[in-house]
């Protein structure tokens, strides 16, 4: 591989820890969290907002 590629690879690299770093747990008073057992849905965002990082993170793995 040439240079150019192996820094491509290590931004994407970098970016896809940033973004699994950017990833948030449910609020104390989400249904998911309150209500674990009944399998409620997400009320605070953050199964939204995590299923969109998840989405970014697999567009920029290599694999399929």
């Amino acid at each position: 591989m040439d240079k150019d590629t192996v820094k491509l690879i290590e931004k994407i690299d970098r970016a896809k820890l940033l973004l699994e770093q950017a990833k948030i747990g449910h609020r104390s008073n989400c249904d998911t969290k309150l209500f674990p057992d009944e399998m409620k849905l997400c009320d605070c965002g953050a199964a939204e907002h995590n299923s969109l990082i998840g989405k970014i993170v697999r567009e920029l793995s290599f694999d399929k």
